[in-house]
């Protein structure tokens, strides 16, 4: 007789699993991310464009998932990628192939939206993991996570005023000077030069404007969707404008969610900074950066991590010169499968 159990079935995630992802999870993870799922369903409801969310479903049961979201501009990208948030399997679909059916599902996703690679990053230590992911075709990305603590000083000088006036997510056309003299640690920096606050809802246009004095580009809507995703879908709002007399003329945007891409604790993901051209050198960016690590730390926030093109090396030396190392966490890629 054979009781080979029928094939699950793949669908998208509905608010009603939320019960059902979590424990999939947590059975993998070792611990609860509820809060983290609860947002990430939430935000798929809001924003169905920017997201891919499947499950997997047996008897009634819910027996996988994979929770992706669409990246546009974000650490200087130029052309959209799906990244994948989540994935799970249950220990009895294990070697079935439902964790392949699930990137499959992605991938079909990816073709009928133009998006033509899918990416995901992982501890290096998350050896079963990584095996899925090289099962699956996936390569290293030429991108590289790298990381601070959010308590402490700065171990090196710190970095030049002026590499700060440089956003993360974009190539930088104006030239960076590292020697400007720095303070040997962001904390004492002198806020009274430089007043920064919270971001607003009504910031979207001088940041975009910052923005557009930089890249040359109109990127409204890409600083609209990242706006509304700092000040709505984050755990706690951590992303900031600096003014001077008055109006912006730095931004930095930030996302603190505890467990994304498999965090286990809670982390900000620094996602976007930007100075104005015409202040480069007064140190606006390196006062931005001191506050987000003074309110991270009021938040009990241990890390602050970003993503960085590997020969991006000029803001890889600003970065590093503000404290940051190369992360324990590796960025992987996979180029859509071309349809026949």
């Amino acid at each position: 007789m054979n009781h080979a159990q029928p094939q699950a079935a793949l669908r998208p995630l509905a608010p009603a699993d939320l019960d059902a992802v979590v424990a999939l999870d947590a059975a993998r993870a070792g611990r609860s991310r509820r809060g983290y799922f609860q947002k990430r369903l939430a935000a798929a409801l809001r924003d169905p464009a920017g997201h891919v969310q499947f499950g997997a479903e047996s008897g009634g049961k819910l027996v996988g998932h994979v929770l992706a979201r669409l990246r546009e501009e974000e650490f200087g990208r130029h052309a959209p990628v799906l990244a994948i948030e989540a994935i799970a399997v249950a220990p009895e679909q294990a070697g079935r192939g439902l964790g392949h059916r699930l990137i499959a599902a992605l991938e079909d996703t990816m073709w009928r939206r133009g998006v033509d690679e899918l990416q995901t990053d992982a501890a290096w230590t998350d050896h079963a993991l990584l095996r899925f992911f090289d099962s699956c075709g996936f390569r290293l990305a030429p991108r590289q996570v790298i990381a601070r603590a959010v308590a402490g000083g700065i171990a090196h000088p710190a970095p030049a005023d002026d590499a700060a006036a440089v956003p993360v997510t974009v190539e930088r056309p104006v030239e960076i000077d590292y020697g400007a003299p720095g303070l040997a640690d962001y904390q004492p920096l002198a806020h009274d030069r430089h007043a920064v606050r919270s971001m607003r809802a009504d910031d979207l246009a001088a940041i975009s404007r910052i923005d557009r004095r930089i890249t040359g580009r109109d990127r409204s809507f890409y600083f609209k969707k990242r706006l509304d995703e700092a000040l709505l879908d984050s755990a706690v709002r951590v992303s900031l404008v600096a003014e001077q007399d008055g109006a912006p003329v730095g931004f930095v945007m930030t996302r603190t969610d505890a467990g994304e891409f498999g965090h286990t604790e809670p982390t900000a993901i620094l996602d976007t900074i930007g100075v104005d051209p015409a202040l480069t050198g007064q140190g606006v960016g390196t006062a931005m950066l001191s506050q987000l690590l003074v309110n991270l730390g009021g938040l009990r926030i241990e890390t602050v991590e970003t993503e960085v093109a590997r020969e991006d090396f000029a803001l890889l030396k600003f970065l590093y010169d503000a404290g940051f190392v190369p992360a324990q966490r590796l960025v992987f890629a996979r180029a859509a499968k071309p349809r026949l």
